[in-house]
């Protein structure tokens, strides 16, 4: 008999049913499921359990032996978590290799890594990447924000457990140990509530420790109340078995109306939604635990929900990258016969990694002198991170990036088209006239202006200054964005945007002051409440009255203004939302620019710049113009993009300046 055998947990396969309705709500969720709109709380419902059964382990052996014996316990979780991470990230590696689209490649070796170390949940908070972002390729790491945070948390919570379980025993024990565990949940809720902004995208909230601590402590709090009120006997007490099973069904109840109801970016769930989804998954897994005899428990320990509960950790794992490389472009699939596909693929892989990685390092158990940390393992350890260390560098570099696609649409001309009278158009890399006179350009756009100002400035021999301001994921068209019954909501510096931009136009006082409407303007927006639909005279008054102010803002320092029109689109459906059918319709580009040659022709003061007619001259999207490869993921420009943009907009620019 192992030693922690004498402080083992009774086996509750009603735990593995648990499990199994926490990640398959997780991946309905993420499959674009309609009816199931909080599928996302599967991953409270995880936190929860992983509070609830590591604080229970952790009061049992400080029961039986008076001590925790750390080492033992981290490595137990080590052997747990990391080796069926190894062939998920090995896969994400030769994702980078060969599918990636350079937007996602260029951050997939930091995704790796804080995957790896366990900090991907701060990684995306400082890089500002979303958990709702509704434009960009996803990365395929991107579910590895809550394998971080439990980690974290079964790398600190033993130390505070062990510093609150000195304040003494009993039940006077018990309860100032529950009420500080709950406090700690409760300063969590209200950390979330506090930072949290109506409207704003909630990814801080999302993805913080800080924030999201309460689920596991909710967990916690109840194991303290489980293991000291007897729930884990192996014949829980006959009336407490019977409250338990009613406590459990309520929990399951509240779970259901949850997922059907709470949408992620609903302001209540983060005032307090979260912790009645704590509070459900709680009442759930602690009713499973004192009536292991319900007909609930029976239900949860049925085999088909067990097989699933089992192996739930592999599947969470897997389910993301197959999702993200199952693309509706990739397998010319969408809708229900998509997601049975990715949840065939992710079955697979999980149940390959189970029974080949996960299972066989469940069984093992060191028993060399010095166990489990001993130097074998710690070397082995060591060669092993190394070498996933250089796969992930070598994948991620710059050598093995894959060679360009071809044109999509093969009519691109093999040389640049002819100038006209009033689109001047330069060859790329060809340098316009009166190029010696310095000349200073500000741009005002999204990430696709932040390619020319900041990505790919312009070159030192066009003699041009760039300069702009954006703030990515933001949009410069006022209001949130709505598709379907989805508002999107805004980064919480999106509302900065126009002071910043305006002090540094102030501070830049440039030549030409270009203005550049992007693909956020597709949309239908919400104006003083209430949706516009976009196409309607309604929506394109708040066009021509948002690019009034703009460019009159822009002309306040004496800069000549231009604005350009949207170019062509060809942005990759990954299935996960409906921007690719959108920002890729070209009657509605055309509909765009067309508000905005009308809005020109009534201001003389402004000229028009026609990018479009530059980057897609047949009026359809290429990838190819000329011999150069112009958009690298179909929004965004590639190096080479960029020169060729800045060949035709410094002579714009220079003509525009008089």
């Amino acid at each position: 008999m192992t030693p922690n055998a004498r402080w083992r947990l009774p086996h509750r396969p009603g735990l593995d049913g648990v499990r199994a309705l926490a990640v398959l709500g997780v991946l309905l969720y993420h499959g674009g499921v309609d009816w199931l709109p909080g599928g996302f709380l599967g991953v409270d419902v995880f936190f929860v359990l992983s509070g609830f059964l590591i604080t229970s382990l952790l009061l049992r052996e400080h029961e039986v032996t008076g001590r925790v014996n750390l080492p033992d316990f981290w490595f137990r979780r080590a052997c747990r978590l990391l080796p069926a991470l190894v062939p998920v990230v090995i896969f994400v590696a030769g994702y980078a290799v060969t599918l990636a689209p350079d937007v996602v490649r260029d951050r997939l070796r930091g995704d790796l890594f804080a995957t790896v170390g366990y900090v991907a949940n701060w990684r995306f908070v400082i890089a500002d990447t979303s958990y709702f972002e509704q434009y960009a390729a996803p990365t395929p790491l991107l579910h590895a924000w809550s394998l971080a945070i439990e980690e974290q948390f079964y790398l600190l919570w033993p130390l505070v457990l062990l510093l609150l379980l000195r304040r003494g025993g009993g039940a006077r024990g018990t309860r100032r140990l529950t009420s500080l565990i709950a406090g700690g949940a409760l300063a969590s809720a209200l950390t979330m509530a506090l930072i949290y902004r109506p409207g704003f995208d909630p990814s801080r909230v999302y993805y913080g420790t800080d924030t999201r601590a309460q689920a596991l402590l909710v967990g916690a709090a109840g194991a303290v109340i489980a293991v000291r009120g007897g729930l884990w006997a192996a014949e829980p007490e006959h009336r407490m078995a019977r409250w338990s099973a009613t406590m459990g069904l309520t929990g399951l109840v509240g779970l259901a109306v949850l997922g059907v109801a709470a949408r992620d970016s609903a302001p209540w769930l983060y005032r307090g939604g979260f912790v009645l989804g704590a509070l459900a998954a709680l009442a759930l897994v602690a009713g499973t635990v004192g009536a292991p005899g319900s007909a609930l428990s029976r239900i949860l320990a049925g085999a088909p929900l067990r097989i699933v509960g089992v192996a739930s950790y592999g599947i969470y794992l897997w389910h993301w990258p197959v999702y993200v490389v199952l693309t509706p472009d990739r397998t010319d699939l969408s809708g229900p016969a998509l997601l049975m596909l990715r949840l065939g693929i992710t079955a697979l892989l999980a149940s390959v990694s189970y029974v080949l990685v996960e299972a066989p390092i469940r069984r093992w158990q060191p028993s060399t002198p010095g166990a489990p940390w001993t130097r074998v393992v710690r070397q082995r350890a060591l060669v092993a991170g190394l070498a996933l260390g250089g796969l992930i560098v070598v994948a991620t570099s710059d050598g093995l990036r894959p060679l360009p696609a071809g044109p999509e649409v093969r009519a691109a001309p093999a040389t640049p088209l002819p100038a006209t009278a009033s689109q001047p158009r330069p060859s790329p890399g060809t340098t316009p006239p009166n190029a010696t006179t310095p000349l200073k350009v500000f741009l005002l756009g999204d990430s696709v202006a932040y390619g020319l100002h900041t990505d790919a400035p312009p070159e030192p021999g066009l003699n041009i200054t760039a300069s702009g301001v954006t703030l990515l994921g933001c949009n410069q068209f006022p209001g949130n964005i709505a598709m379907g019954d989805h508002v999107v909501p805004l980064q919480a510096n999106c509302s900065d945007w126009p002071r910043q931009w305006m002090e540094s136009l102030a501070a830049v006082r440039p030549d030409v002051a270009v203005m550049m409407p992007g693909n956020g303007e597709l949309f239908d927006h919400i104006h003083d409440g209430r949706r516009v639909g976009f196409q309607t005279p309604e929506y394109e008054q708040h066009l021509t009255q948002w690019l009034t102010r703009t460019t009159e803002a822009l002309a306040v320092t004496g800069a000549r203004v231009a604005v350009t029109d949207l170019p062509c689109y060809a942005k990759a459906d990954t299935g996960f939302d409906q921007t690719a059918s959108v920002i890729n319709d070209r009657a509605r580009q055309e509909w765009l620019n067309g508000v905005i040659a009308k809005f020109v022709a009534q201001h003389p003061e402004v000229t028009r710049l026609e990018l479009r007619s530059i980057v897609c001259p047949t009026g359809h999207y290429q990838e190819v113009v000329g011999g150069v490869r112009i958009y690298k993921d179909g929004v965004h420009w590639t190096p080479e993009g960029a020169r060729f943009v800045w060949s035709w907009l410094a002579g714009q620019a220079r003509a525009i300046s008089g």
